[in-house]
């Protein structure tokens, strides 16, 4: 195996708050700058100086990861939980069917990595943990698993409930018995390999009718990446949201400030050039409340609403039913990090783009909230380039940001290299030469020697004949051969860059698992770059 990497803007457009928080501080925005060593001693002061209830944190947090078949290596990380002096290096992502997307996959293992570090820079015990999102309620955005055939077109699978269960938080989604189709449809997406049959075992084990997607997830995730110790976390873990309740309650009373604190920042940062990732009305709340549906909470005068309710809570009515009764509520995108900082030592967030850009707009809310902003450190992402793909892109010597944006340029390059249009200006040029030559010997013969004359003349037309043949016989093999290059070239690209996205962002884990075995996820972790941010490149 060979890996490299490339920089993030080799291969795709970053948004200018992006490559500015990755060229530089931003301290503005973020507090911290991310790569300077010191920070990391200083954030773990500031979070080590908060009150948590590490010993309830850590007797919910057994209970139920024991529940998702965690593996020895997590068992000793929540242990450490209870260390008055443990902090957490966060990731998380949203829970979707075949463990969501790789991008998945390398986020978590970026928080392991820089737990490592951190843990070294430290002489401290520090834990990777990974936020399972199971408040989301975007069916449609996790339903969905996409694998690669062996001709490179794009297969997607999607899971078909029998009733639809649009509107209710992934916590809630119990898989009933169209996941039989949809396990169908993976054993059809999955190419014959001899890894297919107990990786299909372990799907049909952890997809059931009658289970939990969540619990689904967590177990799948612990089968993969298990050994890494990796500590689940899902908001939804019972007795969890106690510990939100002074999150959520403050949001009801003092929603006005929060809405204005996180307008200043999100015109200070439009102002300077960059852009606002998340944008809400004002009147909404930051958290939803739970009956059946995830509902959003409107503001109606001095009272609230839920959407399509006709149900109206004043701020002290709506703090009463979150003291009672906290599992009715979730944080939106804006309170989930403050929520989770609220009750866990966190020192580092690991972010995609995305996350990276609403964490500079909620910034002044951890203050406000008085919760410890953590360091937000760039995920690591990476391409996994095939063998058979490997071989195309060292024969035709293509680099891999060649194929991102300019296909048919890169395809005429390489064509023009290997099969130059002058071999059949040559064969005209030939069959011209050839003409000439036997013009002159014929006139020499018309007179003095009639039949050598018509020899010639039927030797002219037979070679006539001949380099016209040799020219379609030319034009003929430069279009097989050029075809077959087309195809190799768009295969790699598809394979390299399926549906024109990063592969990353498209790819179930059960794709690499079926080709080459979970040992597959060890050799990520392996290559996976966390030096600096950076896209990895391993080459199998």
């Amino acid at each position: 195996m060979n890996s490299y990497t490339l920089d993030f803007d080799q291969l795709f457009n970053t948004t200018k708050l992006y490559s500015d928080y990755l060229a530089g501080d931003l301290r503005d925005y973020y507090r911290y700058n991310f790569q300077d060593k010191d920070n990391i001693s200083k954030a773990a002061n500031i979070v080590n100086n908060n009150n948590y209830d590490r010993e309830r944190i850590y007797q919910i947090v057994l209970e139920n990861n024991k529940r998702l078949g965690t593996s020895g290596s997590t068992i000793k990380n929540i242990e450490l939980l209870k260390n008055p002096e443990t902090v957490c290096v966060f990731s998380g992502q949203q829970v979707a069917f075949c463990s969501s997307p790789m991008y998945t996959i390398y986020k978590a293992m970026t928080s392991v990595k820089l737990a490592d570090r951190y843990r070294r820079y430290l002489s401290g015990p520090v834990v990777p943990c990974f936020w399972m999102a199971t408040d989301d309620h975007d069916f449609e955005e996790v339903r969905s698993a996409n694998f690669l055939l062996r001709s490179g077109k794009l297969k997607t699978v999607t899971y078909q409930p029998r009733v639809d269960p649009s509107g209710s938080p992934v916590a809630d989604m119990v898989l009933d018995d169209g996941v039989l189709d949809f396990y169908d449809s993976v054993n059809e997406a999955l190419i014959d390999t001899e890894f297919k049959s107990s990786l299909l075992e372990i799907f049909r084990q952890f997809y059931s009718s009658g289970s939990k997607l969540s619990e689904a997830f967590g177990r799948v995730f612990n089968h993969f990446l298990g050994d890494l110790g990796i500590i689940l976390i899902d908001p939804n873990f019972a007795g969890l949201k106690e510990f939100f309740k002074p999150v959520f309650i403050k949001e009801a009373l003092e929603h006005n400030q929060t809405q204005k604190l996180f307008e200043q920042r999100t015109r200070l940062l439009l102002k300077n050039g960059f852009h606002a990732q998340v944008h809400k009305a004002g009147e909404n709340l930051n958290i939803f409340y739970h009956d059946k549906k995830r509902l959003n909470m409107t503001a109606c005068g001095d009272e609230y609403c839920p959407d399509g309710s006709t149900e109206r809570f004043s701020p002290q009515s709506l703090c009463e039913i979150i003291n009672k009764s906290p599992n009715r509520f979730s944080s939106n995108v804006l309170l989930r990090p403050i929520a989770q900082c609220t009750a866990f030592p966190v020192v580092c967030q690991v972010v995609g783009p995305s996350e990276l850009a609403y964490f500079a707009q909620i910034e002044p809310l951890f203050e406000y909230f008085d919760v410890p902003f953590p360091i937000i450190y760039p995920r690591s992402g990476m391409t996994i380039v095939e063998p058979h793909i490997n071989k195309i892109l060292h024969k035709y010597r293509i680099n891999l940001p060649d194929l991102r944006g300019r296909l048919e340029p890169l395809i005429g390059e390489v064509v023009e290299k290997l099969f130059p249009s002058e071999a059949a200006e040559l064969a005209m040029s030939l069959s011209a030469c050839i003409k000439d030559d036997l013009d002159k010997f014929s006139k020499e013969l018309k007179d003095s020697d009639p039949e050598g004359y018509q020899h010639i003349l039927n030797f002219r037309k037979y070679i006539d004949f001949e380099l016209k043949q040799l020219q379609k016989k030319l034009k003929t093999s430069n279009k097989k051969r050029h075809d077959e290059l087309t195809s190799q070239i768009r295969k790699t690209c598809s394979f390299l860059f399926p549906d024109g996205r990063l592969q990353e962002r498209v790819l179930s884990p059960f794709y690499f698992a079926n080709k080459y075995g979970k040992d597959i996820f060890k050799s990520i972790y392996e290559h996976l770059n966390v030096d600096r941010p950076a896209h990895s490149v391993l080459e199998l």
